[in-house]
């Protein structure tokens, strides 16, 4: 009888297994063929030539050059709104990861969260390489921002950034990996959440009533060269709500009761 243990060890492992978070892969855009114009609206150029490369093979990438903070909004027919929605909500977040070069010292890249009901509203996340001489930063806006007008970054609120020395990052023109996720707290709040390199950097936008319905937008800012995108991609991962452990947990308990009633009789 006491092989039935195991069993039940094995059958509870399964069940926390199958309620852990699942991720969902939507959206990947390589650039090896024409992508760019075919799945971005442009919100602002802001004098942005907004282009993809013909290399060629693994070479093609989506790049901005000059210009201060062109915006751009994922959609995958490139010309109309509310065609490529997200829904988040307390227990599904929206994750954003890509490769970025940039040419020249203070560039950056931002991610948007925008919206879907009013394109003028949204998030932002903010990446500035070598922002400060050797410094490169992770910033955030505390409070909603018009995606529309990207040369209006909003308050950038001491303590809501992390500024390194060194991050190894650039600028060389090589391609460097970054990740991005917008959730939802227990309060309804804003949580926006930037890794470049070996920094991650997180920050709540309190007081918001946070934005399910969402688009993912880019802010470019290539003032002084060229910003390269590659791989661009959008998942969302579920996570169980709390009551789901808790009811995993009770028959946990159950499980090693009634294993334990089997070898005692």
């Amino acid at each position: 009888m006491k092989k039935l243990l195991p069993c039940y060890a094995g059958l509870l492992l399964g069940a926390a297994v199958g309620l852990s978070a699942q991720t969902t892969n939507l959206v990947l855009l390589d650039f090896e063929t024409t992508q760019y114009p075919n799945n971005f609206r442009v919100l602002n150029a802001n004098g942005a030539t907004l282009s993809q490369t013909t290399n060629g093979g693994a070479n093609d990438f989506m790049r901005s050059v000059n210009g201060s903070g062109a915006s751009i909004v994922y959609d995958a027919n490139g010309s109309a709104e509310n065609i490529s929605n997200f829904t988040v909500s307390k227990t599904v977040s929206l994750n954003v990861t890509m490769d970025l070069s940039f040419s020249t010292s203070g560039n950056s890249f931002g991610i948007y969260i925008i919206n879907a009901a009013n394109e003028a509203q949204g998030y932002l996340a903010l990446f500035n390489v070598n922002n400060s001489g050797s410094n490169d930063t992770i910033r955030f806006s505390s409070a909603v921002v018009n995606p529309t007008t990207p040369s209006t970054v909003g308050s950038i609120p001491a303590g809501s950034y992390a500024n390194n020395q060194d991050l190894g990052i650039g600028p060389t023109g090589t391609f460097s990996s970054y990740s991005f996720s917008y959730s939802i707290n227990a309060n309804n709040e804003a949580v926006l959440s930037m890794t470049a390199g070996a920094q991650t950097s997180t920050y709540t936008i309190a007081g918001t009533s946070a934005f399910t319905n969402v688009e993912v937008g880019f802010r470019l800012g290539s003032s002084s060269g060229t910003v390269g995108v590659d791989n661009f991609n959008i998942s969302t991962t579920a996570i169980p709500e709390p009551s789901t452990y808790a009811a995993l947990a009770g028959i946990a308990v159950l499980g090693m009761c009634l294993a334990r009633r089997r070898i005692t009789h």
